[in-house]
């Protein structure tokens, strides 16, 4: 595979405050011009980007490595979603440059029923929350954790003090997984909004 360079397919950056990762060239594995011009503008901290949906581009590892490099440190994003997903590798290695960033908000949203891959991709942002130190509102809506995956979660969630607000709608959560919540909300002050 080729190796991507940025400067080599730049176009000119749009002045839009939102932006999207999601393309609707099917079939191609080539980053778009789209894609490039969005992944340049975060690189560059574009102070009027601070909304990111992240979709289709995770098709491609090597667009997916350069988008986290251009995440970290990026101090003007804040907040990001997680949709229409191909591929649980690709997503990990944005995930993991989220630490790196001052994302406040963070979504997974999905616009196809894969119970499976939801939970993994919940389940590894819940993991990274210790290290998300601007994280105050996560979404986890439809993810399929189950009350496995909410007990981690409030294992996880316990001692912080960051999450301001925990969306875990539609989770399959029963009364083993309730429990654990009520009792992370025992120690969690900073917590104000569950639903």
């Amino acid at each position: 595979m080729k190796q991507l360079n940025l400067t080599e397919h730049m176009v000119a950056p749009a002045r839009m405050p939102n932006m999207s990762l999601i393309d609707n060239s099917h079939g191609s594995r080539e980053p778009s011009q789209v894609h490039l011009s969005v992944i340049h503008r975060i690189a560059v901290n574009d102070p009027q980007l601070r909304d990111l949906s992240v979709g289709d581009i995770l098709r491609d590892k090597e667009t997916a490595v350069l988008l986290a490099e251009s995440l970290r440190g990026n101090t003007n994003l804040k907040r990001i979603t997680f949709e229409r997903h191909y591929n649980m590798d690709h997503a990990q290695i944005i995930i993991s440059a989220l630490p790196e960033t001052r994302v406040a908000i963070c979504n997974v949203a999905f616009l196809f029923d894969r119970a499976q891959v939801r939970k993994l991709y919940a389940m590894s942002i819940g993991e990274t929350i210790p290290s998300l130190r601007y994280l105050f509102k996560l979404h986890l809506n439809a993810c399929y954790i189950g009350d496995d995956g909410v007990i981690s979660l409030a294992a996880i969630l316990a001692n912080n003090n960051t999450l301001f607000h925990l969306s875990i709608q539609q989770n399959n959560i029963r009364d083993e997984g309730a429990v654990a919540i009520a009792h992370m909300l025992q120690t969690n002050r900073r917590l104000r909004y569950v639903n």
